[in-house]
Formats: structure tokens, sequence, C-alpha cells
């Protein structure tokens, strides 16, 4: 409901209120104006004291931000941008009345559709209802559409313009552009929702739909897509930015092309996704290779709503039969996590395959994604921190090993009583590696806090 604020500028503002059956309450001035407080007449009042200003309707009385150029952006872009607005103060004018003066110019931010990311931007110049800034977006950034908000130093508030800015996938810098491997794939570039060529997929759903659009597609199992794409069944919305990935999809999957019931839900019990078929007989016996081909990949497996397991498989003879490479299922963790095999026992092979699959154990569940497939030698030294996790230090009397934990806190909560943060690391080079440390760093506000490192010395083998 509005609020009608009347104010006689030659005056200081006395306030107070009056009510109208059927209308919102209506603050006016009382000092010396002596505007009527009837309502039909507060127009006309109004007039007579020499305002402009339309009661109902004015654009003079709404600060809004209108317009951002440019508009969209890559990851890993640096911009100028000018952004415009209406009756938005961009700066705020300081005096200490002792020779110190300054100009202090409003915050921006570029926050992500869902609020989960935020990237800061500085102004440098306002011109009225305009302002210049630069911007510095991620290599890592979220792909979609960002809110532009502004601080507003009359208002003392933030404004937004909702999906104001886009920010688009850096094409050159592809995960597999930046590899020297035998195989890689990172499933940019294709058509979504289909695979690479020489991809195999397989379902136990024969009639297997997800949401395209205002439409549906039929897919055949694991298909490409985006996080957006992963949320479209309404739950499975949480997955974290990774670009394009392959995936499988028990909460969008509509059985028959129809929305999934009670009684009418996908049966994904036996989801499958083959590579190509590869050659490993070029790696001789006599090279050093032999014992340094692994294969990586990045996934995203959580378990939700009773979903089953994942497994990596691998076939020597062209996938008639397969073996465990993970012996067991895949771990399981609402996050994207990084696997590696090591494949030197299959080397001289020539009729190789590797497959996932994933079961959604017979009932409603979330999916499994799978990206970045690389088959590679390991380097001599390197560390990969593959989990970092953070619990409230009071609900654990030992934090670090507390299976609660939260990737987002209010910041006034985290002052009041602390957050423990913790990780976990992988050596995934060739040699071995007796301590590592792990530093956090918090910025707030420009400000950045780090933390005391803490040491490992107990490591397991992958």
């Amino acid at each position: 409901i509005p609020i009608i604020n009347l104010i006689y500028e030659q005056h200081d503002p006395l306030l107070s209120y009056f009510a109208v059956d059927g209308a919102p309450y209506i603050f006016v001035n009382d000092n010396l104006s002596q505007i009527p407080r009837d309502y039909s007449e507060i127009q006309d009042s109004l007039f007579s004291y020499g305002s402009n200003l339309n009661y109902c309707s004015s654009d003079s009385l709404i600060s809004s931000i209108n317009n951002i150029i440019p508009q969209t952006s890559n990851q890993g872009d640096f911009l100028n941008v000018t952004i415009s607005g209406s009756n938005i103060s961009f700066s705020e004018f300081y005096d200490d009345y002792s020779g110190n003066q300054w100009i202090e110019y409003a915050d921006f931010q570029l926050v992500f559709e869902d609020y989960s990311y935020i990237i800061g931007g500085s102004i440098f110049s306002e011109n009225g209802n305009s302002a210049q800034a630069t911007i510095n977006i991620p290599i890592d950034a979220p792909i979609g559409n960002y809110h532009v908000n502004i601080y507003d130093f009359n208002s003392s508030s933030y404004h937004e313009l909702i999906n104001g800015f886009y920010v688009n996938y850096d094409s050159q810098n592809n995960f597999c552009d930046n590899q020297s491997a035998f195989y890689c794939e990172d499933f940019e570039g294709v058509n979504s929702p289909y695979l690479p060529q020489h991809f195999e997929t397989s379902s136990s759903q024969s009639e297997y739909f997800i949401p395209n659009g205002n439409d549906n597609i039929q897919v055949n199992g694991f298909y490409t897509g985006t996080t957006i794409d992963a949320g479209l069944g309404g739950y499975w919305t949480y997955i974290p930015e990774h670009t394009t990935f392959a995936m499988t999809n028990d909460d969008a999957c509509q059985p028959n092309g129809n929305p999934p019931t009670g009684s009418s839900n996908c049966d994904l019990s036996f989801d499958v996704l083959e590579l190509p078929l590869m050659d490993f007989s070029e790696f001789t016996q006599d090279t050093t290779e032999q014992s340094n081909l692994w294969l990586q990949f990045e996934y995203f497996h959580d378990m939700n709503w009773g979903g089953g397991d994942a497994y990596v498989e691998i076939s020597t003879n062209g996938g008639n039969n397969w073996m465990n490479l993970s012996n067991g299922p895949l771990d399981a963790y609402q996050d994207w996590q990084n696997a590696y095999f090591d494949l030197s026992e299959y080397l001289s092979y020539s009729n190789v395959k590797i497959r996932f699959w994933w079961s959604d154990n017979g009932s409603w569940a979330s999916g499994f994604a799978v990206d970045n497939i690389v088959i590679k030698e390991l380097p001599a030294y390197n560390l990969v921190l593959d989990e970092v996790k953070a619990n409230i230090i009071s609900t654990n009397t030992n934090p670090y090993n507390s299976s609660i934990f939260y990737p987002t806190i209010p910041l006034q909560q985290i002052e009041n009583i602390g957050y423990s943060l913790s990780g976990v690391v992988k050596n995934t080079g060739l040699n071995y590696l007796d301590s590592v440390r792990l530093n956090m760093s918090v910025t707030i506000d420009s400000l950045l806090e780090n933390s005391d490192f803490y040491c490992a010395s107990h490591f397991t083998d992958l």
C-alpha cells in the first residue's frame, strides 16, 4: 500500500497523518502550510501553494536504476560501464571543516539471479543521473542474469535493476583448451541437450522427456545443460555453476512427456553415459607413461531424496564386460567433487571404453552430473582443494568433525558466534607430500581478513 508524503518545501517538515475511508494514510506538512485535510481538496491545495507535483504519479518522487551499458560481458572481462538512474545520488561530498574534503562514491554490485553470488564494482565518476564505473567479471562467475544494485545516498538504501546484466561463458577459456591430454571433454560448444559426437547413453526410462522452453524434448538418458537446465524440475536448483555439463535428472524427467505424479515417476534405475572407444595400445611397455595415465573428472552426486549410487566402470573388450574402477560407489557430497583413477593396468589395450552409471534407487530423486573428463599423465606436484566445509562453532564441540555445514550464513551471526572452516585437500601429483597448510580468507567491504593456517600431516592415497 503506498504512503503519500506531501511536504511544503519552504518549511521544515512537521509531519502528521490522517485517515481517509478507502484510501491509504496521507502524511502532510502542517507547519504553516495549512493544507486542508479533505482528501478531495489535496491536489488543488498543492498547486495553490506552488507545487508542481502530481500527488499520485509524479516521476520526480521515484528513485530507480534505469539502465547499465554494456548489458552483457563474458567471464574474465574487465569492463567500463555507465549506469543511469532517476533521482539517484551516486556520490556524497564530505567536508570536515579542517581543510579535508572528499567525495565518496556509491556502492555498485552485480548480484546473481538467485542471490548466491556477488561481483563488486567501483564507481569513479558521476554526472547527475549517470555514473561511470569499472567491474571485473571473475573467470568462474556464474553464467546468467544479474541484478544491478546501487546504493543511493539520497534514500540511504539500495536500488535494484532486476536482471539488468548478463554474464556469458568465455569460449576462449574452455577447460580442455588448457589441457595437454590423451583425451579431454568439457561439453562446451555442444548444442544442448545433445551429447558430443561418439558418446552413447541409455536409460531404464523408455519415454524420457525434459522441459525445453514452453515444451519438452525427448532424451535417451544423459544429456547436456547448465545449472539452470538442471533446476527446471523445480527442486534440483542448487548445483553450483559449472558451465555446461552432462547429467541425468530424475527431478526434471517427465515420464511419457507428462509431469511426474506419485504413481507415475521416471525409472532411472540404470542410466548410463559411455565415452568414445579408446586405443591405449600406443602406450608401450618401455615408457614411464605406463604407470602414469589417469582418468580425472568432476562430478556432482548428492543422493538427495532417496537417490541411489553412482559408479565409474571400464571395459577392455569394447563394452562386452565391465569392471568397477571406483572399487564401490562414488562418494556423495552436495558440491562438485574431483575424482582420479589410475589406468596404468589397462595400457596396451586397444578397445577400451569407460562409462558412468547412476541409479535413482527406484524412487523420485535428484540426479547425477559429470564434467571436465580428462585422461592424461599426473604432474609431479599438484594439490586440489576438493571440499570446503564451514559450520557454526557453537553447534558442535568438535566443529572440524561436524556433519552440519552451511554454505551461507548471515554476517551478524558469524560476527556473534563465529564460524569454523575446514577443507579436504587431495594430492593429485606423483610425488609424496608430508604436510599441507590450509588458509582461509574473507573479504567484506574491501577489507581482507586472513585466518591462521591449519596444518595436516595425514593423507590417504588416491
